[in-house]
Order: structure tokens, then sequence, then C-alpha cells
């Protein structure tokens, strides 16, 4: 539902021209990929973009090309459940803030 905290992404936001663009603005490299609200929020802003809100149903399996800016809304009630996989093709880059522990080979 709205409540739970669905995820949100800017259609279109992945593609090479976008990308330029979202770089240009927050004076970032182009393979950053990871942003705060703060910066979303102004991209949006400076760009004219809107944020589409997927309110989907319990179990529902998305996959999306998450290069694209998204993030989760806010919870207002209830809870948000979201289980992610990613793949990478040479490892996984160092600007991810993840615990190293669970990222270690097996």
């Amino acid at each position: 539902t709205p409540e739970n905290g669905p995820l949100t992404i800017i259609e279109k936001s992945h593609r090479r021209k976008q990308i330029r663009e979202v770089s240009r603005i927050l004076g970032v490299s182009e393979s950053q990929n990871r942003f705060t609200d703060e910066e979303i929020n102004r991209v949006k802003r400076e760009l004219n973009w809107t944020e589409s809100r997927l309110t989907l149903p319990a179990g529902t399996l998305v996959i999306a090309n998450t290069r694209a800016l998204h993030r989760g809304a806010p919870v207002q009630g209830g809870e948000r459940v979201a289980l992610t996989n990613y793949y990478f093709k040479n490892g996984i880059p160092p600007h991810f803030k993840i615990c190293n522990r669970l990222l270690e080979p097996v």
C-alpha cells in the first residue's frame, strides 16, 4: 500500500543522457549510482522530473534496471519487506557500504 513505503522510480533516468545530466547537476562521476534523498530531490527540481510510485500486491516480483534513480518511499504504516539481489560483472564496487562479512566468498 502507499503506507508501506513502496518503490519509487524516475522513469528513463537510467539512460545515458539523463545520467550525464544527473552527474553535471550533482558534480559527481557518471559511474556513481547511489544518491541521498536530498540529491534526488535536487535533480527532480532542476530537471522537472517526476517520481512514480509502484504500489503492487505483496509478493510481486519486480525486475528493474536500478541504474534509474529509485528509492523506497517513507514507511507510514505497517512495514516494507524487500529481497534484493545485485549482480556485478567485475566484483563489488567500493562505494557499496554493506557489511564486508556478508560479501566474503564462502
